[in-house]
């Protein structure tokens, strides 16, 4: 009986992992010339998918601010049409609404955007196969607000099956398109830097790409178009790229990337929308020095296999926290301090790099009095989203970089341990009652722990061994892939061979004695 039982549990166990990823391509055509405060919209069209879908993208307009944003599902994938989700704010409670959905219902799916500012960031979830394989995915409608200026817009993002574990394996899907006003000066198409030499390749102002092999034969240098502070307070942004630099979109093991990589982009707090706001910590929303800015592609990271030197000229207030720091923002939110320890090169000489940035020039009461110039240097393999602001531990006020249990230990949010550990909780965690309640209790107990374990080396030793175990499950369940079924079923296997072995050994016994 066990021979025939084995064979269909890990028959069960190989089909809840198998996951179908079909390779998922996007293309958004230029819209036609619109004035400022007119309305435009635009159909975002995907191909090559065999199976439900659920996705997660970013629409950026670039300088242009947006008022009156709708987005509409396609009448082909979703001849249905999707429920407007508006009230979720994440994939995950998404996800969650969507368990409950009840397959009587009409619609195909739910589908939740938000306007922030020039961006558009959309998730939707859609419930019932389509028998489709190619058509318009969502359609973009939006007022370009006051603010404007002809740029490129683009669209990227992830689409994948409706398991947020093939999430992380999907590849990117990224497009752009030129968004020209009238009346204002038409947007250039993106430089070629594979085909420019190194005395052409510095100080580039405008959008990039890198040719068909992903990479440039040339250093090139991506610097903010204002070249210079603006009303006295506005930061000044360049990266530098080595030499032959090969780029890979969401992770340093993605697909080779040839699209266009935007130059360096920034906002101040006050200029940033209230739903970017609300994602930042209590001491960054007090910090009226704040800067928000934006490198590469908005939608998803880009890796590349040599260190960047980006360069920040911020100007801060003499009254304001000294003690600030620059920060990734991925798309979960969960900050971290940007950039690596090592040893890199800044106008000619070798500098020494630290997480979080490394202050390479400081000038008092530039360009006004009671304000200060920081330069700051970062070294850093990707590029996303970013922002430099008040350290959260001097800051006094709460925020999502708590010292917990495992950054205790590990003494870094930036040790791979950690890293792992915050990924199992946002797959297999969040995603799920029981999963959230013992998160909450976590959150809500550990942080006196943390603080203690961290002030003791011995401890931080223990604490890391005792989180050995866990971070090696937690690797395999990310690296595999397996749900929760999965693992019963895997537990399962195991307990009936244990009890198949035990059964035997007991004859055995037996037949000896």
């Amino acid at each position: 009986m066990l021979k025939k039982i084995i064979p269909v549990l890990l028959m069960l166990l190989m089909a809840s992992v198998s996951v179908s990823l079909a390779a998922v391509t996007v293309s958004i055509d230029d819209p036609a010339e619109i004035a400022t405060g007119g309305t435009v919209t635009i159909p975002v069209n995907v191909t090559g998918f065999s199976e439900f879908l659920a996705g997660e993208f970013i629409f950026d307009f670039g300088a242009t601010t947006l008022e009156a944003v709708t987005v509409t599902a396609g009448t082909t994938l979703f001849p249905k049409g999707l429920v407007d989700a508006s009230a979720v704010k994440n994939f995950n409670a998404l996800k969650t609404l969507m368990s409950a959905w009840d397959s009587s219902k009409t619609e195909d799916g739910f589908i939740f955007y938000e306007n922030l500012g020039t961006r558009i960031r959309i998730y939707l979830y859609a419930g019932k196969q389509t028998a489709a394989t190619a058509g318009v995915l969502v359609n973009i409608t939006a007022t370009i607000g006051e603010t404007a200026q002809s740029d490129l817009i683009v669209f990227g993002g992830k689409l994948f099956n409706g398991s947020l574990n093939t999430r992380d394996r999907a590849g990117n899907i990224t497009d752009f398109a030129k968004l020209n006003l009238a009346g204002l000066a038409a947007v250039s198409a993106p430089t070629d830097v594979s085909t420019l030499d190194q005395a052409t390749a510095a100080a580039i102002t405008g959008p990039v790409t890198l040719g068909a092999g992903g990479k440039t034969p040339a250093a090139f240098e991506m610097v903010m178009e204002s070249g210079a502070i603006v009303d006295k307070t506005a930061p000044v942004i360049k990266a530098t790229f080595p030499p032959a630099t090969a780029v890979k979109l969401g992770s340093a093991q993605g697909e080779a990337y040839t699209g266009v990589i935007s130059p360096p982009k920034a906002t101040k707090l006050a200029d940033l929308s209230d739903a970017q706001k609300e994602k930042f910590s209590s001491t960054w929303k007090n910090d009226k020095d704040l800067v928000f800015f934006t490198m590469g592609n908005s939608s998803s990271s880009l890796f590349f296999d040599k260190d960047i030197v980006v360069t920040l000229q911020i100007v801060r207030s003499s009254n304001n926290s000294p003690f600030f720091s620059v920060y990734f923002v991925p798309a979960n939110g969960l900050v971290e301090l940007a950039g690596k320890d090592g040893t890199g090169t800044v106008n000619g000489a070798t500098t020494n790099f630290f997480k979080g940035g490394t202050i390479i020039g400081k000038l008092e009461n530039q360009p006004v009095s009671g304000q200060v110039t920081y330069t700051v240097a970062i070294l850093t393999d990707h590029l996303s989203s970013f922002v430099a602001a008040s350290n959260p531990s001097t800051g006094g006020g709460s925020d999502d970089l708590g010292c917990f249990i495992a950054t205790a230990a590990y003494g870094s949010i930036m040790e791979p341990g950690v890293k792992i550990l915050r990924e199992f909780r946002d797959i297999y965690l969040l995603t799920n009652s029981v999963g959230r309640k013992f998160v909450e209790t976590y959150y809500r107990y550990s942080p006196p722990a943390a603080r203690f374990i961290a002030d003791h080396e011995i401890l931080r030793s223990v604490a890391r061994a005792a989180l050995l175990p866990v971070v090696g499950f937690s690797q395999m369940m990310l690296l595999s892939g397996l749900s929760w079924l999965s693992v019963m079923i895997l537990a399962l296997t195991f307990m009936a061979l244990a009890w198949s072995g035990a059964c035997y050994l007991r004859r055995r016994r037996k037949d000896i004695s």
